[in-house]
Parts: structure tokens; C-alpha cells; sequence
């Protein structure tokens, strides 16, 4: 994805300095042997979350808890528990036939539109949402997805659905910097089946690495430890995207996302 610019509004976060970030090639290594997956019908304020080690087999594996930190199933549109990017005289976003929609316009100044739950700032999360495409003119270089350890759109995690495959992408000062691809998962530009996106984001090692993992329909499709650098802060949620690298100024895109809970990781893999 072609280097992009920041936008001037950013999602709260608890302080985080950044410095220049180089040398990717360097960052971070496959994350082997980690399994997680959110059980149907958990009691709400819990989720069960398996986690495996390289030498666990299931039969050696644990259940564990995860306390839940937000979730909305846009059942009530009057409660405005989200904030957003988006451009108010360009792009729309709001609770409809259940879900939240969001609508984007490719601009030359902005990759998207974000958006975030109002209220405390987690960093170690684990994601989950619904979403697929519903509606827009582009054929291309639009996606949509989950970020964590956001400060505004110029620094993040983000995990993408992307019209001809999936990715991890660091954005660092507007850049995008993609850590990991997989092409068995696209957005389809007429109907677009949906998905569910499942993300973890923590940090290992005492600080010194974060662990990201992005799962689609239950299965692990892609991992990475960010050694180089990794954001120690940030806030979460859910965004649609319209890169600048393909496609044509003015393209739209709705995307609708629906049962988002984020709950915090009960445990981390041994190393």
C-alpha cells in the first residue's frame, strides 16, 4: 500500500511518545502453535477463550475466562456509544437495521474512516465483530476491518479485509507497513458474504514485543510479534478503508459491522 497521510483528528489514547520507525525487515517473527477461539453462548461478561502452546495438543489445553470490556449489538440506536473520523459533510456513519454502518469516500488526505468506543482506553484486547460490504462504487483498493493501539490514523495495528486478501499492517506516521498477508480471505465487491473478524493485541515480554493475531471464521489466518519499536498504547474498534494506491478519488464504500465485543485476554502462549 502506497505511503499515506495522517488525519489531523485521532481516537483518545494514554500518552505514548513515538520515534522513528525503520528497518520493518527486522520486526517481529511467526507466532507458531497459538490457537483461540470465542465459545458460542458464553454468559455475558465472560468469554472462553483456548489457548495453546507448541507442545499442547487439545487434549492439553486450557479454558479460561475473559472478562468482557465493551461490546454493543446496535440494537439501540439512541445510545451514541461510538465515535468516529469521519468527515461530516463527506462520510456517514449510524445504527441501522441492527448494525453499525459506515460510509467512506476516497480522499487524497485520509485512508479511511475509524471508529471507537467511547470511555476507558484498553491496550491488551481481543476482538470480535461481524462485518461485510453492502454498498459503494469501488471495485478496488477498499477493505475493511479491526485496529488496536491506535493514536489517531497515523499510528496503529490495523487487520484488514482487503479486496483481494487479508493483512497485518503497522501504520507508522501515515505509512503502511504490511507484516503479514494471506490472500485466502477477500471482500467481494456484490455480495459480500459476512464474516467474522476476530483480533488479538497484547504485549509479551515484560514490554518488550506485542503479539497480534488476526483470525477469520474461526480460523488463524495470520500472526506476528512486533519487536521493532511496538505501540504500548492505544485505543481499539472497527474502520472501512479506501487506500489511495488504486482505485479513483471519489470512490465510496459502506461497510456494516454487528455484534462487536472486546474483551480482555485471559492469558498469553509461553514463549
Amino acid at each position: 500500500m502506497a505511503p499515506e497521510q495522517p488525519s489531523s483528528q485521532k481516537p483518545p489514547v494514554s500518552g505514548r511518545a513515538r520515534e522513528s520507525w525503520s528497518n520493518l525487515s527486522r520486526a517481529g517473527k511467526w507466532v507458531v502453535g497459538v490457537v483461540l477461539a470465542a465459545a458460542i453462548g458464553a454468559p455475558v461478561g465472560t468469554l472462553s477463550t483456548k489457548l495453546l502452546t507448541p507442545d499442547d495438543g487439545p487434549e492439553n489445553s486450557t479454558t479460561s475466562p475473559e472478562s468482557v470490556i465493551f461490546q454493543d449489538h446496535f440494537a439501540t440506536t439512541g445510545e451514541k456509544r461510538w465515535t468516529d473520523d469521519a468527515d461530516p459533510d463527506e462520510m456517514a456513519r449510524r445504527y441501522t437495521d441492527g448494525a453499525y454502518e459506515i460510509s467512506a469516500l476516497r480522499a487524497r488526505d485520509r485512508w479511511g474512516v475509524l471508529a471507537w468506543p467511547r470511555g476507558p482506553v484498553e491496550e491488551n484486547v481481543h476482538l470480535t465483530v461481524k462485518a461485510h460490504r453492502v454498498d459503494g462504487t469501488a471495485t478496488e483498493g477498499f477493505g475493511y476491518g479491526l485496529f488496536c493501539r491506535a493514536d489517531g490514523q497515523a499510528n496503529l495495528y490495523a487487520f484488514t479485509i482487503w479486496a483481494n486478501h487479508a493483512t497485518i499492517e503497522k501504520r507508522i506516521d501515515g505509512q503502511a507497513h504490511t507484516l503479514r498477508t494471506n490472500g485466502d480471505w477477500t471482500a467481494a465487491v456484490d455480495g459480500d458474504t459476512e464474516k467474522e473478524l476476530q483480533v488479538v493485541c497484547t504485549t509479551i515480554g515484560r514490554g518488550s514485543a506485542v503479539e497480534l493475531q488476526f483470525w477469520v471464521d474461526g480460523d488463524p489466518k495470520l500472526a506476528y510479534t512486533d519487536k521493532d519499536d511496538p505501540y504500548a498504547s492505544g485505543t481499539y474498534g472497527m474502520y472501512a478503508a479506501l487506500g489511495k494506491s488504486k482505485g479513483n478519488i471519489g470512490d465510496t464504500l459502506k461497510v456494516q459491522f454487528d455484534d462487536f465485543v472486546a474483551t480482555e485476554p485471559a492469558s498469553t502462549p509461553s514463549r
